[in-house]
Parts: structure tokens; C-alpha cells; sequence
């Protein structure tokens, strides 16, 4: 896959869709984004309390 930059916006938009009741699957599908991208922003989200990671 090629690398491309996300915003935060977009990337909050795609967590909000799983809070409110979408699936992982559906969701990479409608952004054209994969489930393992999401899952690293939700994981970023529970342990730095936002999607973009603190830089080293």
C-alpha cells in the first residue's frame, strides 16, 4: 500500500463511525483505509489520548 498522509480529523471521523455503531470492516471499507490503520489510532487514542502519537 502507498503511503499517504491522514489527517487527524479523518482520522477521528473513522473512530467516531465505530463508537456509533459502524463495523471495523465497513468502516475501512467506506474511507478506503485498512483495519490495522484504525486500530493503531484507536490504540494511540487509549494510550495518549489522542490519534497522532507524541513525537520521540
Amino acid at each position: 500500500m502507498v503511503f499517504r498522509h491522514i489527517s487527524a480529523d479523518f482520522k477521528v471521523r473513522a473512530l467516531w463511525l465505530l463508537d456509533n455503531g459502524y463495523v471495523t470492516e465497513d468502516v475501512s471499507d467506506l474511507l478506503g483505509v485498512s483495519e490495522r490503520s484504525i486500530a493503531c489510532w484507536r490504540s494511540n487514542v487509549t494510550n495518549y489520548g489522542s490519534v497522532i502519537p507524541p513525537r520521540n
